[in-house]
């Protein structure tokens, strides 16, 4: 296993309490849950693409060979938080129930709209009650995200100025337009480049049955090496950090993310684990 280590400042970012929360190729065949996705190019030739099965508490399945939504997520189940997802799927409209794993009643549900390109334009959760509306930039990326009833309630994404797609900031705002919040990201040059991030998730921010949907588009094209969160108004204290290592596999996916906080040196390991192929 070949070890990356990168150094930064992370702050875990904060699920903004009253803002919740891809196409398919037709070539893309997927083999069942344990397996991954095949897809054939113009050579014929196979080529695996691992998908992200468990990632610290999270436990991630999805619909098999011979289901209408194959290789979709299916089912996020957190066994410490003691809740599971079940997502349906009916044409442009996704429905994320979360539930107690003792009881199974429902926690809470969030239903997504999507356009015709698969990405979410529009949810709504039963724990807000708040319909949320998402607008896209010309190149395909997320840049804004509010309150349908009252716009001034939002997140704003901010990217580098390049190519690929590298969020550098969300801003929070509360329904009296004032800034409540703020999470930047930093990208470090390692070996002459930055990490290529193979497996990319969603922020936080975007909500817990969000977090492993493609539908937004994506965030980090690189692994960030530095996120950090400060609440607004800012009085000028020093915010807590982590230094970050990534240990990636053979094929370069993020096998492990260890995290030391800069503040009490305490440490928080992330493992992840990917179908692999049986061919």
């Amino acid at each position: 296993m070949k070890q990356l280590t990168v150094t930064g400042t992370l702050l875990k970012g904060l699920v903004l309490a009253s803002l919740l929360t891809g196409c398919q190729n037709d070539d893309v065949v997927t083999q069942n849950s344990q397996s991954g996705v095949m897809t054939n190019d113009r050579n014929a030739k196979t080529i695996f693409t691992p998908q992200l099965i468990k990632e610290g508490a999270n436990e991630l399945e999805y619909f098999g060979d011979y289901d209408l939504n194959r290789g979709k997520l299916k089912k996020l189940t957190n066994l410490p938080d003691g809740t599971y997802t079940e997502y349906q799927y009916n044409g442009q409209t996704i429905v994320a129930q979360r539930r107690k794993i003792s009881t199974n009643a429902l926690v809470y549900q969030v239903t997504y709209q999507l356009d015709a390109s698969g990405r979410c334009v529009e949810s709504l959760s039963t724990e807000t009650n708040k319909p949320l509306k998402y607008e896209y930039g010309q190149l395909g990326r997320l840049v804004k995200v509010y309150n349908k009833n009252n716009s001034n309630e939002r997140m704003e994404f901010q990217y580098a100025q390049n190519n690929a797609p590298l969020l550098n900031q969300i801003n929070f705002f509360d329904q009296a337009n004032t800034p409540t919040k703020e999470i930047t990201y930093n990208y470090s040059v390692q070996a002459g480049g930055q990490l290529e991030n193979k497996y990319p998730t969603n922020p936080d921010a975007l909500g817990t049955t969000s977090k492993y949907l493609p539908l937004f588009g994506v965030f980090h094209s690189n692994l960030p090496t530095l996120e950090g969160i400060k609440s607004l108004p800012w009085n000028g204290a020093p915010f807590p950090g982590n230094a970050l290592t990534y240990s990636v596999n053979s094929g370069g996916y993020v096998k492990t993310i260890i995290a030391i906080s800069t503040m009490t040196n305490s440490t928080i390991f992330t493992s992840r684990t990917y179908t692999t192929s049986k061919l």
